[in-house]
């Protein structure tokens, strides 16, 4: 809602609960809600009556109370983080505003780890043992689970290092055990060697490898190619899906160079560096992020009627009276009746607020297609790849793994002056 109605990029939330749950206490907090924790770090009483809570928030103009509520709740939660924060580092007596900005690199990496990932009582409840302020900030001495939901840390090596050969004995590629497996099963290979697995084809392959191929015959680490972690790892896309998925063929093929393993800390960051790379590409190509662009598009009328029935259905003995008569009296106008019926009240909850924008167009089509007219793809390609370098400083790369990998490649691949070679090397590239 912030980016869409003001324009406003969030990089993500940090629940006061966690740090809060975490510093030593004697008695323990009961509650951990910005109300509680004002009280309590900074011995002030926050209002949050019921009237102002649960008064109307999508009116087109907020009452002087709910810009006082707003207020006070933005300016509070960041007095009781910086409280938290200090506590957590030990300080003792004044601090100087300086000292965050000097010692904030040192901690955010251990307060990341609670980074868009939401405090509840139940999950308090689970850390049983008391913690020191020794201890209280590491990860390793909590129960966490990792934040980045969409990602599923990877319970098996991604880099098997298997070696394929070709019938004269030629090192073909590294490929998975899955792979070398189904060539054996199939009679198309015998196997050569065990650790490592080794097997060399039966049949003449289709193509060997080139001088610019190189980099898909080398062994490659199960680690985090940013910080060498070899514990956990999630499969990092350096040219995100959303572009690549429109790439002509010919740059789509052997594109395992471009898919890194990264720890889930490194994982995370480097996604929230992507955006800013993402903003400025939908800036230079005129292609809004899918946020701006909505694929679907909500009647806010439909979307007020929906919540005024969800909240008179679920919460209607404890909604303040003048507010439940504004909430009827939205529904019963939209509808044209005179009463309040359990029926009505489901029909409104089930209505379709939501439909298709006839005029969507994804960002990532939308990038691929300005620069196939101009920089060309391979440009592209070569800023996400040096973008994934200047962000995370990866010290764990592959062997041979190059921002220019590939594109000799495929200029021998394409006929030239033809359209794909335009779409490909871009008009300003050919025409040097």
């Amino acid at each position: 809602m912030l980016l869409k109605d003001h324009g406003l990029h969030v990089n993500g939330y940090l629940d006061l609960g966690w740090l809060a749950s975490t510093l030593p206490r004697n008695p323990p907090l009961q509650r951990y809600g910005l109300k509680s924790l004002a009280k309590d770090v900074l011995s002030i009483d926050l209002d949050k009556s019921h009237s102002v809570r649960c008064s109307d928030w999508e009116a087109v103009e907020l009452t002087k109370q709910q810009l006082d509520y707003a207020a006070k709740d933005a300016l509070v939660a960041v007095i009781v983080f910086q409280a938290l924060f200090y506590a957590h580092l030990s300080f003792k007596g004044k601090v100087l505003a300086v000292a965050m900005s000097r010692r904030w690199s040192t901690a955010f990496p251990r307060i990341a780890v609670w980074r868009d990932r939401a405090f509840t009582q139940k999950q308090q409840r689970i850390k049983s043992k008391p913690a020191t302020a020794q201890s209280s900030l590491e990860p390793s001495k909590l129960q966490l689970r990792p934040y980045g939901r969409s990602h599923t840390v990877r319970r098996s090596p991604l880099y098997h290092n298997c070696v394929l050969l070709a019938p004269d004995g030629q090192r073909l590629c590294t490929c998975d055990i899955k792979k070398v497996q189904w060539y054996i099963e199939k009679g198309l290979a015998e196997e050569i060697a065990l650790e490592p697995n080794v097997v060399r084809l039966k049949f003449e392959p289709s193509r060997r490898p080139t001088a610019d191929e190189q980099f898909y015959l080398t062994e490659k680490a199960n680690c985090c190619v940013v910080c060498g972690a070899m514990d956990s790892y999630i499969r990092k896309h350096v040219v995100p899906h959303e572009y690549r998925r429109h790439f002509p063929s010919v740059m789509k093929d052997h594109k395992s160079h471009d898919v890194v393993l990264l720890c889930v800390n490194c994982h995370h960051l480097s996604n929230l560096m992507d955006q800013n790379l993402r903003r400025q590409l939908a800036l230079e190509c005129d292609a809004p992020l899918e946020s701006e662009n909505a694929k679907l598009l909500e009647a806010p009328q439909i979307k007020k009627v929906k919540s005024a029935a969800k909240a008179l259905l679920n919460n209607e003995t404890s909604i303040p009276y003048e507010r439940k008569y504004e909430l009827e009296n939205l529904v019963l106008r939209y509808f044209g009746k005179n009463e309040i019926t359990t029926s009505l009240l489901h029909k409104a909850l089930h209505m379709e607020s939501k439909f298709e924008n006839d005029q969507y167009s994804s960002h990532g089509l939308k990038v691929v297609r300005k620069m196939s007219e101009t920089k060309g793809l391979v440009a592209l390609e070569r800023l996400w790849r040096q973008h994934f370098l200047d962000t995370t400083r990866a010290r764990f790369l592959p062997n041979l793994w190059s921002v220019d990998h590939g594109h000799e490649s495929i200029r021998g691949r394409i006929k030239d002056g033809s359209s794909e070679m335009l779409q490909v090397l871009g008009t300003q590239i050919e025409n040097n």
